[in-house]
């Protein structure tokens, strides 16, 4: 008997670089736009040294805000612009070696998000930060949905999870809640109005 076996892909590639295509549409660019304003007033309150962004969605620079002085991009396709290229669950990263990571939706295009969350809580020195930025699944994956709002459809193969979810995970890996904050901004700008 012969068994012959692959490992499995841990992202789901075709929806993760259809991430990085989506966020060049106009509801894309608003809601960078949006996500950034939360980090710019985020990020320069959190110091140390090392920082790392995890994903790359858009091309956008998710540490542009901080002042940690190195700072690196680890992107799960090679397509995408990014300085080291690795698998999001087998991250080439030292234990205790990093300030922060930023997450940027990668969490939703993998295969088993609380594994890349261990990941980063080994990565992560004590007192460490995560900052993950995630879409709402009631908004995102719901109501847009209902009202058929073509422009703000995901791409295929992003699962949403709720922050519950990700905070569940995130205990689990070691870490503590410091804030939750939400962006609710409907996907039009008064072009559609309901009646």
């Amino acid at each position: 008997m012969i068994l012959i076996f692959h490992k499995k892909n841990s992202l789901r590639i075709a929806g993760y670089a259809g991430l990085d295509a989506w966020y060049g549409s106009g509801f894309g660019q608003r809601l960078a736009g949006a996500e950034h304003a939360q980090l710019a007033a985020l990020l320069p309150l959190l110091f140390g040294w090392h920082a790392v962004t995890l994903g790359a969605p858009g091309g956008h620079d998710w540490l542009a805000a901080s002042r940690i002085g190195h700072k690196l991009r680890i992107v799960p396709v090679p397509a995408l612009a990014g300085e080291v290229c690795a698998d999001p669950l087998a991250l080439p990263l030292r234990p205790d070696s990093l300030d922060l990571v930023v997450v940027p939706h990668l969490h939703e295009f993998v295969a088993r998000p609380e594994e890349l969350f261990d990941g980063i809580g080994t990565a992560l020195i004590p007192d460490g930060h995560v900052v993950v930025l995630g879409f709402n699944p009631l908004l995102d994956g719901g109501i847009w949905r209902l009202l058929r709002v073509r422009e703000a459809r995901l791409p295929a193969g992003a699962r949403l999870y709720g922050s519950a979810v990700v905070r569940g995970w995130l205990r689990r890996a070691g870490f503590e809640t410091d804030a939750v904050r939400f962006h609710c901004r409907w996907p039009w700008d008064g072009a559609l109005r309901l009646r």
